[in-house]
């Protein structure tokens, strides 16, 4: 299993001191910081299941234990090689590194070219160090500890010559242990350059005072100045590293009443930069943005609107042009870049779509809810990423949110979409149509997902995806589940939509003659198939929507009246082989077997849609039938108030997914077992009258007939992917979903597949 180390900060808000005993129960190293942050804890955590799902359970027991008093924010870290450093531990200070790297595309070539580099200079000095791959903002993580803080400022500042480093962020610390277990103090070589504290109180007198204290604690006279939102900037230069020490030996571990309020203060140390020092320039600047088009795009939506005499509301569009101009400046800049990758392309898709509405003058009130669902998620999504790299900068503490949006799974799941939606696309007779999808992670406990704009040879469709954010922590659900949903919106041929006209009258027709005729007659059944496609004749690649709409117009007018009635019955009677009789139904059994078969219909257009999304995430993905019907377990539990037919909707829907793809499984795990016995039991009773030719044997949310229409289709369904998509086709598709939950997993994969990703977006945005 993968190590995974946790650096958590935390930030002290009104006690007067930072506590001698923390929660943690785990052996565990702690610093005290020098920065916004007063504490730093470093620890490995204890896998005791996958990667991700420690990781949850971890940031679960920080949620907490965050009060009104203190917070604590976790960075979660996979060590690009882990190091054996016996006095890793031993070292009086540390410096935690957050870089961010400057060719946000290339982010797997560069983190390797960086650790050769830090590899080579800091293995030739006095200094322990471990090189992280991060899983949020940040792109590489360095822990580096030295006896010396002023060697620590002097290394930090030097990693600045190379371009590969876009901007980086550090925080100081000295050890805590030793601070309280020693009365050592650092070698009196070791001078700070530059030592500041920034002091803010409601009382300035008692600000006043505190300083008093650390200007007879440091014995030296310091320089003051007023600073921004702070009452005190105190400034000492060549301040002995001994006497931070002692500074911070006595306020930690002094109970007396002459305590520092450390929460009211700042700590900061620096180093003078000397012109001999090798920096590098930064490429970003001279790089093609991700989003060459949105600007143009929102000046001619203005432009459009600009010349519309209408009283439409165009008040969201404010909010869009404003979020185009952020991620225009987020492109250049390399702390953000994850928020353009998530959001430019939908945006400019959004934009596409919203200006062929102006020129072709379709864009209607109904529309409206369309373009605040858009703009919404996409402030949502900004806002609750940006409050994450705001608090790991030092910003004012703000942590509106309980478990922290992994940015890197935000990304990696994007990739795989695109990933998904290439392999539904492949054989599509419009190679040009395609989706982008917009992911905003909620508090919520179900995937659901909107079709904002279908894709058109020239338009690219939109797909709005809201998913759970603890579910980003269960990387299998998450994918399997998204595989399921795209394949609602890409992919043509697999659908079969000729072929499926057949199975779709077929299954109506089977519920109409129960419904209103209390019938299974074959014959019946065969003649409303008929009547069924003959209504559908004109319609060559018809929806779900559209044959239900036809269906129920036929429907409709052969029972308007009882003489239309009996002219249809009349006409079946000719054309009939069988020998039967049909009573004719009264009027008003009639309009109770109407309302029958509409509700009867509305259950078998979820079974087809969610039938045929399965057949496509199971074969893309391969995954056992155990898993398959856990997830489907899982989904029915959801649902507060499970009613009887919606256990037998599942039923269907597991058994003739399961049998036409041939993984029918014995399912057996203990945690659905309750639910699990009756969905089996309906399985059962459904598999037998199928096999047997039996109907009516059992009593079955839908006849036995559309049951095994379903079932055809889906089969059709099976072999149009499986002989299309070959097994060697889905490989990279099945690594991305398998690879995250393997023991012997590297994290470079998941860089590689990002960094894909992101350069196939650049390549679309930059096309003419």
């Amino acid at each position: 299993m993968n190590q995974l180390d946790v650096i958590l900060l935390r930030k002290n808000l009104d006690t007067d001191c930072c506590d001698a005993g923390a929660w943690l129960t785990y052996p565990y190293t702690r610093w005290i910081t020098l920065g916004h942050f007063d504490e730093i804890y470093i620890y490995s955590l204890n896998q005791e299941h996958d990667f991700f799902s420690g990781i949850y359970t971890d940031k679960a027991h920080i949620a907490t234990h965050n009060n009104a008093t203190f917070y604590y924010h976790p960075l979660y870290l996979v060590p690009d090689k882990k190091r054996i450093m016996e006095d890793h531990n031993s070292r009086w200070f540390i410096a935690i590194v957050r870089i961010h790297l400057s060719l946000s595309q290339e982010q797997a070539n560069q983190f390797q070219r960086l650790s050769t580099s830090f590899e080579e200079d800091l293995s030739s000095q006095d200094m322990s160090y471990q090189i992280y791959y991060a899983t949020e903002f940040s792109d590489m993580v360095l822990d580096i500890r030295s006896t010396k803080l002023c060697d620590l400022l002097d290394v930090v500042l030097k990693m600045r010559k190379y371009v590969e480093i876009g901007k980086m962020y550090t925080y100081f610390g000295i050890n805590s242990e030793m601070l309280s277990t020693s009365t050592a103090i650092p070698d009196e070589s070791d001078v700070i350059p530059l030592f500041s504290m920034r002091f803010s109180g409601t009382d300035l007198p008692v600000v006043v005072q505190q300083i008093k204290k650390i200007r007879e604690k440091l014995c030296q006279e310091p320089e003051y100045s007023v600073n921004g939102l702070d009452d005190v900037l105190v400034l000492y230069k060549n301040l002995p590293a001994a006497s931070v020490v002692n500074l911070y030996r006595d306020w930690l571990f002094n109970t007396g009443s002459e305590n520092i309020r450390q929460s009211e203060s700042t700590t900061r140390v620096g180093i003078q930069i000397n012109i001999e020092h090798d920096f590098a320039i930064s490429e970003r600047d001279n790089l093609t943005p991700l989003c060459p088009k949105l600007l143009p795009l929102r000046d001619e939506i203005v432009q459009r609107i600009k010349h519309k005499n209408s009283t439409f509301d165009y008040s969201w569009f404010h909010a869009v042009s404003e979020i185009a101009n952020s991620m225009v400046r987020m492109s250049k800049s390399p702390v953000m870049d994850e928020v353009v990758y998530l959001l430019a392309p939908e945006l400019e898709a959004f934009l596409e779509n919203i200006l062929f509405q102006l020129d072709n003058s379709c864009m209607t009130s109904s529309d409206l809810s369309v373009y605040n669902y858009f703009v919404e998620s996409c402030i949502y999504l900004i806002e609750q990423l940006m409050r994450i790299e705001g608090q790991l900068s030092q910003q004012p503490e703000i942590r509106p949110v309980i478990y922290d949006i992994p940015v890197f799974m935000l990304e990696y799941t994007v990739a795989f979409l695109n990933k998904v939606s290439d392999l539904l696309r492949m054989t599509d007779s419009h190679p040009n149509k395609h989706h982008v999808f917009l992911l905003i992670p909620r508090p919520c406990e179900q995937i659901s997902a909107i079709e904002l704009f279908h894709a058109t040879s020239k338009l690219t469709g939109l797909v709005q995806l809201q998913i759970p954010e603890k579910a980003l922590y269960k990387p299998t659900v998450i994918l399997r589940a998204l595989c399921h949903e795209i394949s609602h919106y890409v992919g043509e041929k697999y659908r079969n939509r000729i072929l499926r006209k057949t199975y779709y009258s077929r299954a109506s027709a089977a519920i109409l003659t129960e419904a209103i005729f209390k019938s299974k007659q074959h014959d019946l059944i065969r003649f409303f198939e008929l009547t069924f496609l003959n209504a559908l004749d004109n319609v060559g690649e018809p929806t779900i929507e559209e044959m239900r709409t036809l269906i129920m117009s036929d429907v409709e007018s052969i029972f308007a009246s009882d003489d239309a009635l009996a002219a249809f019955l009349k006409a079946y009677l000719e054309h009939s082989t069988e020998i039967a009789r049909i009573s004719f139904p009264k009027r008003d059994a009639i309009d109770r077997g109407l309302q029958r078969f509409y509700g009867r219909c509305d259950d078998l257009d979820i079974l087809f849609r969610e039938i045929y999304a399965d057949i496509c995430m199971l074969y893309i993905l391969d995954i056992s039938a155990d898993d398959y019907i856990e997830s489907l377990l899982q989904e029915l539990a959801l649902n507060a108030n499970p009613l009887s037919t919606c256990e037998e909707l599942f039923a269907i829907r597991i058994y003739v997914s399961l049998m036409a793809t041939g993984k029918m499984s014995a399912y057996q795990r203990n945690k659905y077992r309750d639910l699990w016995a009756k969905i089996r039991a309906l399985i059962y009773n459904i598999d037998e009258e199928i096999r047997e030719g039996i109907d009516g044997k059992y009593k079955l949310p839908l006849p036995i007939s559309s049951i095994y229409a379903l079932l055809q289709y889906a089969q059709i369904c099976y072999n149009t992917i499986s002989t299309s998509v070959k097994p060697m086709h889905t490989i990279e598709v099945r690594e991305m979903f398998s690879c995250l939950t393997r023991e012997d997993f590297e994290y470079k994969t998941i860089l590689d597949r990002i960094d894909e990703c992101r350069s196939k977006m650049i390549q679309a945005s930059s096309r003419a």
